[in-house]
């Protein structure tokens, strides 16, 4: 695959209604990563956000790709980088794998 960084919409195979907006950046020589506007899940609390490991067994996604159109994709075995931050929430991903054309809901 060659690199990448493209926009798209990112949202869980569980709750396909929450969608958040992000950029999904690949390079061979460096690990994946999807950077967020927002988080995936809602944490009632900040502990619940630490006490948990932040892991993602699929993360489904539409790329932007030409005006108009747009391209599946799936990110297999991700984990998300614990911060805290103030003002606007953003995360940090790491898929293992990326797979483009398709949508899984299951492993």
């Amino acid at each position: 695959m060659n690199n990448f960084e493209t926009n798209g919409i990112w949202f869980l195979p569980e709750t396909p209604d929450r969608k958040i907006t992000g950029t999904l950046s690949f390079s061979p020589e460096k690990i994946p990563q999807l950077k967020l506007v927002g988080e995936l899940r809602q944490f009632e609390n900040i502990e619940e956000k630490f006490d948990n490991p932040l892991t993602y067994p699929i993360i489904n996604g539409w790329l932007v790709s030409a005006p108009g159109k747009s391209e599946a994709v799936t990110l297999f075995k991700s984990s998300q980088k614990k911060e805290i931050k103030t003002g606007i929430q953003t995360s940090e991903i790491y898929p293992d794998i990326i797979i483009k054309g398709y949508h899984f809901s299951a492993l």
